[in-house]
């Protein structure tokens, strides 16, 4: 009876040599499991004992900056973010009752001081452990761009803006400009992979974000106010700019001001110098967290 038939015939009676051997791999395997048990029990307990005895030593020594002001701290994370920094970590000393709230509110507001972090951060995480009369934490984040390429993005900016910006040219005209030259610049990324301006200066090619943070890049070396809206449009997530000139604020949507498929000769000012009321017909976004752009914009 070969193996095939043997497994579609379970009660005929197995012959001696059978049993022998089915005993001692019987045998054999109870043998493994009780190893097996023993291992992972004494694996689990030297790093729990190893984790208690060295976690907050080794912590408490390579986490010397401490705080017990969360604006303090908020400030600080938004510096390291800022440097691309991998690994985060130190010292809060005060209650670490909600301290998982407190830690994840300051976080977020650190990302969101400011655009080039809050784009570039792709995710991160903390884990944070009492010690003494506060707590150790350790912040560990993934970016989407290194510093120095987000340098490179900076200098781009300015090299863009000296050779572009001409002595006599008016807020509203150095905004079009850089507008114009962001839109016939890029091509919308249709594989949705490229997300940074980084890609944007180099490859040509990135999502809304990355439209919306070259042009901030350039508005801000310019010495215009703009501000990265975020939201929706067209049914999915969306990042714009809105501009301020002449004490009034204006939408300003690069991406959507560039056709698909891209045209390099062709730049549209559908979306350029909107009102609330105007890009609101198709764009939507939290009105409370950005500046309110009443006026439709008058051609000075």
């Amino acid at each position: 009876m070969n193996q095939e038939e043997e497994k579609a015939c379970p009660f005929v009676c197995p012959s001696r040599r059978q049993r022998v051997l089915k005993h001692r791999a019987h045998y054999r395997s109870q043998w493994m499991h009780r190893s097996m048990r023993m291992m992972i029990a004494t694996l689990i307990f030297v790093l729990m004992w190893s984790s208690y005895i060295s976690w907050p030593h080794v912590e408490a020594e390579s986490s010397s900056v401490n705080f017990s002001d969360e604006h303090m701290m908020e400030n600080w994370l938004a510096e390291q973010l800022e440097q691309r920094t991998t690994m985060i970590q130190f010292k809060y000393e005060g209650s670490i009752d909600q301290f998982s709230q407190v830690l994840t509110d300051v976080l977020n507001d650190a990302l969101y001081s400011n655009p080039f972090i809050r784009y570039n951060v792709s995710r991160y995480t903390f884990h944070w452990k009492s010690y003494g009369k506060g707590a150790l934490v350790s912040v560990y984040v993934q970016y989407r761009e290194t510093y120095e390429q987000y340098q490179q993005v900076r200098q781009y900016a300015k090299d863009q803006v000296k050779r572009l910006i001409t002595p006599g040219m008016n807020e509203e005209q150095i905004v079009r400009t850089l507008h114009d030259f962001v839109v016939s610049q890029l091509a919308y990324d249709a594989t949705m992979t490229r997300f940074t301006a980084y890609e944007a200066i180099t490859l040509g090619s990135t999502v809304c974000q990355g439209y919306a943070l070259l042009l901030q890049a350039l508005y801000e070396d310019a010495g215009i106010t703009s501000r990265v809206v975020e939201g929706n449009a067209g049914g999915q997530l969306h990042a714009w700019n809105i501009v301020q000139l002449n004490n009034q604020w204006y939408h300003v949507d690069a991406t959507w001001n560039d056709p698909v498929p891209d045209k390099r000769d062709r730049i549209l000012h559908t979306y350029y110098l909107l009102s609330d009321e105007e890009i609101g017909r198709d764009h939507t976004w939290d009105r409370e967290k950005f500046p309110q752009a009443m006026q439709t914009y008058k051609q000075q």
